[in-house]
């Protein structure tokens, strides 16, 4: 059950995947460059809460082994991309064409917003490690700064994997080892995870946080709107100036974080019985933020280049009410589909099970049309 305090987060998660809708629409339902320079903190966002939330995961799981840990989250992460790469390819060629899809999973090419999936999959695989720091850190008598050292190797590490590493030719973060300042977001994260549960806020203190952020937020936008990435264009060229995000978009993504942690607090301290309910509302759609950015912008390319798009025909505002909602909600009823599915199939499995045990010639026919089926695909693979 997802408790007040890490609902705001599935909230903020879903006005993350709604700034990255809206920052891939470039060109379709809007043409302001600007807007692309105010939703670059989406991403950042998503990292730096990944962060936050691995850390909590983790306290929880410690006494669990890391391979059996580290498999459930990469399980997590990889069946929806290897869905929706199946997908992709299937309405591109109208096939079930294995080999393109075995190609585009292994590269990463099914859709420019896969870089993710390549980088989140490294930090999750250091995320132990990642927590042993911080635990390390937390402990120590001189916590403070332990935490400034960790963070400044942390940022020197980063800057040298932006300068001297590469995995696959991708798009943005992902071409870098643990994507690089990705990595020193999903720290910071994490240390942000460690702490954020025990600050006891009063409610004016909230209301003032809240209201102090939403004006820093805003000035920061326009002075981004008006200046661009300069601190990372000019001065400090070590991390990169957008993706991977350099401090231009990390200070970005920390102060929409501020505005929506102390909104929560802010909604609770004054119980604000309507706000509750938009918090949930938004929370719940925030819980399926994966296949949204996995599938939006192969929703908005099949809409767009069919028939279903030319009737839409070139008014913006009909655009933008239709492709923002489509991006959104399709995704989401894709993913409910596969779910029922996929318990469907449990649920047969365990049905087989039973069978099979009382019938011991049963089992060896289950068996039997398992490795037949198994030959078949490989034969399959290998014709083709």
């Amino acid at each position: 059950m997802t408790t007040k305090r890490t609902e705001w987060i599935d909230c903020l998660k879903f006005f993350a995947i709604l700034s990255v809708v809206i920052h891939h629409g470039y060109g379709g339902f809007y043409h302001k460059w600007w807007i692309v320079f105010l939703t670059q903190f989406s991403v950042p966002v998503f990292v730096f809460l990944g962060g936050a939330n691995m850390y909590q995961s983790q306290e929880r799981s410690i006494s669990v082994s890391y391979c059996k840990d580290v498999f459930r989250r990469l399980k997590a992460l990889f069946v929806p991309y290897l869905i929706v790469t199946a997908a992709i390819v299937f309405f591109q060629v109208r096939q079930v064409h294995l080999i393109k899809i075995w190609d585009y999973a292994i590269h990463f090419s099914g859709s420019a917003q896969f870089y993710f999936i390549l980088f989140y999959a490294q930090l999750i695989l250091i995320s132990r490690v990642l927590y042993a720091i911080i635990y390390a850190c937390k402990t120590s008598k001189n916590n403070i700064l332990c935490y400034i050292v960790s963070i400044l190797f942390m940022s020197f590490v980063c800057a040298f994997l932006y300068r001297h590493s590469f995995v696959l030719e991708v798009h943005g973060g992902g071409k870098f080892l643990f994507g690089a300042s990705f990595l020193l977001l999903y720290f910071v994260g994490m240390i942000f995870g460690a702490y954020y549960k025990d600050v006891k806020w009063n409610k004016w203190v909230a209301l003032i946080v809240f209201c102090c952020s939403i004006i820093a937020t805003f000035f920061y936008a326009y002075y981004l709107y008006k200046k661009g990435f300069t601190i990372d264009n000019t001065i400090i060229k070590v991390f990169g100036n957008g993706n991977p995000p350099g401090l231009n978009s990390m200070f970005f993504a920390f102060l929409v974080c501020l505005v929506g942690w102390s909104a929560n607090e802010f909604i609770d301290g004054f119980s604000l019985a309507f706000a509750f309910k938009f918090r949930t509302g938004f929370a719940i759609l925030g819980r399926h933020t994966l296949y949204v950015f996995l599938m939006h912008c192969f929703v908005y390319a099949f809409f767009f280049n069919s028939k279903y798009g030319r009737v839409l025909g070139d008014n913006i505002w009909i655009r933008r009410c239709f492709y923002i909602p489509a991006e959104i909600f399709l995704p989401i009823m894709f993913e409910v589909y596969v779910r029922h599915f996929f318990s469907f199939f449990q649920s047969l499995v365990d049905n087989a099970k039973q069978l099979t045990a009382k019938n011991p010639l049963g089992k060896k026919l289950l068996k039997l049309a398992i490795g037949t089926g198994a030959l078949l695909l490989l034969l399959f693979i290998l014709y083709k």
